[in-house]
């Protein structure tokens, strides 16, 4: 019996009536379905675990119901375990899931034929305070933001590619996005939409002041280096959306393409049918 992961998004589901769906079709064509602890409790026929190593171990798929954020919660997990993930937009845009609402019948056809996958180059972060790393080769899929926490005042970074520096920003903050990330954050701050299948790093400036501050995309060998030089305006770093630590003058991010990948079972959507989908509001 194949072991599923069903990760719902009770903030998108809040009923949980997709997700009662999904349990049941999949529990009706054969598949063992497992959760977080945390949905034990809400009257669910599945098995639940609360560690997330022996969740995902051995799992043939993760089914994700909600948005593109409910994907990057996951993704962390599945990558390391070479889990593919396949998801259910429950969201708003939702580039990186691959079925909508209306598509959950066919779950259980897709993750019981020979499916083929789409790997997604992810990010790897580090951090280093006063010298040492807080933390290092942090995976995301999307982006590692640093940004203002205050409204007043902004902060000044220095951009460096393999120890040369790039340029200095004075803004509100900047984003480093692989190219499935360049749909997320970066897009909405100006920054260019990337086809997914490329390993990048993107920079994005968020609301730069300056004519000159623009977004930079360099090639997945480059290291780059964003270190916080001003001391007057406190900043935040998070990583796919969750906070990761309060940055201080002189604290430094390193950020390459790493060699883990997010697996996503694919669908045959084209990019660019994808792209065209989301941006006319098909």
């Amino acid at each position: 019996m194949k072991k599923i992961v069903l990760m719902p998004n009770a903030m998108r589901d809040k009923e949980l009536t997709y997700t009662k769906k999904v349990l049941s079709l999949l529990q009706s064509t054969g598949f063992q379905v497992c959760m977080s602890d945390e949905f034990n409790g809400f009257s669910l026929n599945a098995e639940f675990f609360h560690d997330c190593d022996t969740l995902y171990r051995g799992a043939y798929a993760v089914v994700v119901l909600g948005g593109d954020g409910s994907i990057l919660r996951a993704a962390e997990n599945a990558s390391r375990h070479g889990t593919p993930i396949l998801a259910v937009n429950l969201g708003r845009l939702g580039f990186i899931a691959q079925l909508e609402k209306d598509d959950i019948p066919r779950i259980p056809e897709i993750l019981s034929s020979d499916f083929s996958i789409d790997e997604r180059k992810m990010l790897s972060v580090s951090l280093i305070k006063n010298g040492e790393k807080i933390f290092r080769d942090k995976p995301a899929l999307n982006d590692a933001v640093i940004c203002k926490t205050s409204g007043l005042g902004m902060v000044e970074l220095e951009l460096s590619c393999n120890g040369r520096k790039v340029i200095s920003y004075r803004a509100d903050g900047v984003i480093a996005a692989s190219a499935t990330g360049s749909t997320a954050y970066s897009m909405s701050a100006g920054g260019p939409i990337i086809d997914s299948s490329l390993g990048i790093v993107e920079i994005t400036p968020i609301c730069a002041h300056s004519l000159k501050a623009k977004p930079i995309v360099f090639s997945g060998t480059s290291c780059l280096d964003i270190t916080l030089l001003s001391d007057d305006c406190e900043a935040a770093l998070s990583i796919d959306g969750a906070p990761s630590a309060i940055l201080e003058k002189g604290d430094r991010l390193t950020v390459t393409v790493s060699g883990k990948t997010t697996k996503l079972i694919s669908l045959s959507n084209n990019f660019c049918d994808v792209l065209y989908n989301k941006m006319n509001d098909k």
